[in-house]
C-alpha cells in the first residue's frame, strides 16, 4: 500500500541515556511519479527532531542530521538524551502527489553514543 500523510516508519531503536550525533536519510529511488512526497526524521516526542522537510524521496538522495532546521530551539533539540527508549522514525509529511512507486527503499544511518 502507498504511504499516507503521517505514516510513520519505526526505525531505529534507542536506549535509555543515548543520544544520537549524527544521522542520515537515504532515498535510494523516485517514490512517487509527481513530486510530493516529504519526510520527516524524528522520535515519538518530535517527529521532525532531526530532519524536517526532506524532499529526498522525489528523485532520490540523501538528507543530513539538521536538514531543515534553523532555530536555536531546534539546535538544543539535537542534543537530546533519552531519558525513556525510543525509536528513531521516518514520518511522511507530504504523500505523493502523483502515483506512488511500486518500491521503493528508504535507509536511515544514525550515530549513536551512550551519554554520561
Amino acid at each position: 500500500a502507498a504511504f499516507v500523510v503521517d505514516d510513520i516508519i519505526q526505525m531505529i531503536p534507542v536506549a535509555i541515556g543515548e543520544r544520537v550525533i549524527d544521522l542520515q536519510l537515504i532515498v535510494e529511488t523516485d517514490l512517487d511519479s509527481s513530486t510530493g512526497v516529504v519526510l520527516d526524521v524524528g522520535d515519538g516526542d518530535d517527529p521532525d527532531r532531526y530532519i524536517d522537510g526532506a524532499t529526498v524521496g522525489q528523485a532520490g538522495g540523501f538528507a543530513a542530521l539538521g536538514s531543515g532546521i534553523v532555530t536555536a530551539a531546534a539546535a538544543v533539540a539535537l542534543n537530546k538524551k533519552y531519558a525513556a527508549a525510543d525509536t528513531i522514525d521516518v514520518k511522511i509529511a507530504t504523500a505523493a502527489s502523483g502515483t506512488p512507486a511500486a518500491s521503493g527503499t528508504i535507509r536511515l544511518r544514525a550515530f549513536i553514543v551512550a551519554a554520561n
